[in-house]
């Protein structure tokens, strides 16, 4: 890939962004690139042939405003705690760059998921989006169904629906499986579930089976722990796969087994 210019991006609340931003820009110059940065919660209308995503899973997910608008792929340089998403340290940028510069790089095209509101309201998620109860005591109680069947009635804190590349994230912790990215699946797992039959499920990712969740309570959705939305009794939410992918830069030396091994165990 013969690069021009690279765009990287942080999160203005990270005290040391501004000294990784630096650090990361000088590295790049000295190859030869031109760059600049930006904040992921700032518009930015300058162009890049790759985003660099500077800091850990959360960083990486925000940038993806950026590369949708501009149809890059993003690379993940880890600066936070796991950086599970991430394919590599800040002190191996230079490395990677010229790796990607010779083509000794793939692009991993992640599916991503759509949450079509009771309004009408669309909102999309690259890794999970999570319904939870509204407030700290309270039990979330919901009925689910994939489509047009009815897996049951759900008491507990909440649920997560997540695409391939978010199982590794709160559906992990919830107790749902690891999905290879390579499978096109959604995850479902609840979350502290008040009922022995309750147990995560992988279903389909297909447009005409819908994963449809019913509020029987009141409730917050949230969509990659970017925004929020509050639901109300009547509800319903009708999750499908998008028509958009988020993009990742991977090295054929990194798969998901030695990720999860490197990282998780």
């Amino acid at each position: 890939m013969n690069m021009r210019k690279i765009g990287l991006c942080s999160i203005s609340t990270n005290h040391r962004a501004k000294e990784h931003i630096a650090r990361a820009s000088a590295i790049i110059e000295s190859i030869g690139i031109e760059c600049f940065s930006f904040f992921v919660d700032e518009r930015c209308d300058e162009s890049a042939d790759i985003v660099v995503a500077l800091g850990g899973d959360g960083t990486i997910l925000r940038s993806k405003k950026y590369a949708k608008q501009h149809g890059v792929p993003v690379l993940g340089v880890n600066i936070g705690r796991i950086g599970f998403l991430s394919e590599c340290g800040i002190e191996e940028l230079g490395q990677a760059i010229n790796k990607i510069q010779n083509d000794a790089h793939t692009v991993e095209h992640n599916m991503m998921l759509t949450c079509t509101m009771h309004d009408g309201t669309k909102t999309e998620c690259t890794n999970d989006f999570i319904i939870y109860k509204s407030r700290l005591g309270s039990i979330a109680n919901f009925e689910i169904m994939i489509g047009g069947s009815s897996y049951g009635t759900v008491f507990g804190d909440g649920l997560v629906v997540c695409t391939p590349l978010g199982s590794t994230g709160y559906s992990l912790s919830a107790g749902g499986s690891i999905i290879s990215t390579s499978v096109s699946a959604i995850g479902v797992t609840p979350i502290c579930s008040h009922s022995l039959g309750a147990r995560h499920l992988i279903a389909p990712a297909q447009t005409d089976i819908p994963i449809i969740v019913n509020m029987l309570s009141e409730g917050i959705l949230s969509n990659d722990g970017c925004e929020e939305f509050k639901l109300h009794i009547g509800d319903s939410l009708v999750i499908t796969p998008s028509n958009s992918c988020f993009d990742l830069i991977r090295f054929k030396s990194r798969n998901l087994y030695n990720i999860v091994r490197s990282k998780l165990i």
